[in-house]
């Protein structure tokens, strides 16, 4: 991240914060999707965060960290809408669906779907943005220790699922 362009979106330029936002728009748009499950949702997130970010981007206090400092407000916003999602129960709760034959490929994508959200978020960082298991101790606001061993576990428990699959 060029913190030369941090500086100048800090001041105010919002072309060098286009720039910024541009550059990661995907990995955000994958960590709220990774949350989220949904496509509408994971953009709305990723816009408000876009929108939030401008307004407060003076308070962004080491411009090197600006990657970092936006990921955990997306996260946040994924927070609130997944808050606000446990509100409401959907009407298909009660209903049973057909139980359809997964191909082998979506073994994984449908276990990694399963996972709880703290622990989908670390294993998606990891392992398709790669963020180090520190980048995302810091974005999640956890211990690296924690984030190991959360990872780790994870892992151990989707190799035995598979392999008894």
């Amino acid at each position: 991240m060029d913190t030369i362009t941090v500086k100048r979106a800090i001041k105010g330029d919002a072309e060098a914060y286009g720039c910024l936002i541009k550059g990661i728009e995907d990995q955000a748009y994958k960590i709220a999707y990774c949350y989220l499950n949904n496509r509408d949702d994971a953009m709305d997130c990723v816009c408000a965060s876009v929108e939030r970010a401008y307004r407060k981007i003076h308070q962004l206090k080491k411009p090197q960290y600006f990657k970092t400092w936006f990921i955990r407000i997306v996260i946040n916003e994924c927070k609130q809408v997944l808050k606000m999602r446990q509100r409401f129960t959907p009407i298909t709760e009660g209903i049973k669906l057909k139980q359809v034959d997964t191909l082998p490929d979506l073994d994984l994508q449908c276990m990694i779907a399963g996972l709880p959200t703290t622990e989908k978020a670390i294993v998606y960082m990891k392992y398709y943005s790669g963020y180090t298991l520190d980048e995302i101790a810091t974005i999640l606001s956890l211990p690296s220790g924690t984030v190991r061993s959360k990872l780790y576990r994870t892992l151990k428990r989707m190799r035995k699922e598979l392999e008894n699959a």
